[in-house]
């Protein structure tokens, strides 16, 4: 529950204003972990699953309030359980644009959307 809310609360958050003027540059990093592991029978787990992403993007105001950008993104995937561990890593990206609607003086909402790719090796 506390994440459900947290996840609200952050994307509120995000409708905060930019710049959104045409030529205006914007730059992008995240980071995630995630764990996951499967319970089979008591004290036996199986298909445990470790997740860490990268990414890094670029934006570029292209007109009054319409952004259109990039994202590249390097992950790290773990399957099994030591010592039957397989490791991966994965790369992918996108391009994405957004729409930005004014709401109250300098807070903005933004609708769009984005198309990525993403492989793993």
């Amino acid at each position: 529950m506390k994440k459900s809310l947290l996840i609200a609360f952050m994307a509120i958050i995000s409708v905060c204003a930019q710049a959104q003027t045409k030529g205006t540059n914007t730059i992008g990093f995240g980071f995630s972990h995630a764990n996951y592991s499967q319970k089979y029978e008591e004290n036996s787990y199986g298909n445990q699953h470790q997740v860490s992403t990268l990414n890094f993007g670029y934006g570029r105001f292209i007109n009054e309030n319409e952004k259109a950008g990039f994202t590249f993104l390097y992950g790290k995937n773990k399957y099994g359980i030591n010592p039957n561990e397989t490791t991966s890593n994965q790369y992918g990206g996108d391009l994405s644009y957004q729409k930005y609607y004014p709401l109250f003086k300098k807070f903005y909402a933004y609708a769009g959307g984005r198309l990525g790719y993403s492989k793993e090796a």
